[in-house]
């Protein structure tokens, strides 16, 4: 068996990751010889958790390793803060598929639900909330972006509020 020589390096700020309650908590152990799992996932970020959980779901006697070179919470998943949106932020009006648009809204959604559900389920104190986003453009920034945006929040029937300035 090869050994590794390079592990992944941390490329980005995880200011998020350092000030969190939970840092410095260990999850999971180091792997030492010859492991055996009938599932193997690499990558404990949100999509290879949220993997391991449903194959878990589908398969219970099944024996699950998700395997992560860094700390769970150091990688691409952890720069996000957490924040998760049901409401794309690209949404293009020039490009634009209702369709694709209404079906990845409610597929965040979906996301976002399952998500609650677990924090629920497993008492996890996460400062979870619920809320809205701004998208903010001036005179000297390109205003055709947040119209087109407008566009399409209107084509798909979602609730939005416009403020100008006075």
């Amino acid at each position: 068996m090869k050994s590794i020589k390079q592990l992944p390096k941390i490329d980005g700020d995880l200011g998020w990751y350092l000030s969190s309650p939970n840092y410095g908590i260990k999850i999971g152990k180091a792997l030492k010889g010859i492991q055996y799992a009938d599932i193997a996932i690499i990558g404990a970020g949100y999509t290879g958790l949220s993997t391991a959980h449903r194959l878990k779901e589908l398969y219970p006697n099944k024996t699950i390793a998700v395997i992560e070179a860094l700390e769970v919470g150091q990688g691409t998943s952890g720069r996000n803060a957490g924040f998760i949106i049901d409401l794309p932020h690209n949404l293009d009006a020039n490009d634009n598929n209702i369709e694709d648009d209404l079906q990845l809204y409610h597929l965040n959604n979906f996301s976002i639900n399952r998500l609650n559900t677990f924090r629920q389920q497993f008492n996890i104190d996460c400062l979870w909330h619920h809320a809205g986003k701004y998208m903010v453009a001036n005179e000297t920034s390109n205003l055709r972006g947040l119209d087109a945006f407008e566009v399409v929040l209107k084509k798909c029937k979602f609730d939005f509020e416009r403020i100008s300035r006075p």
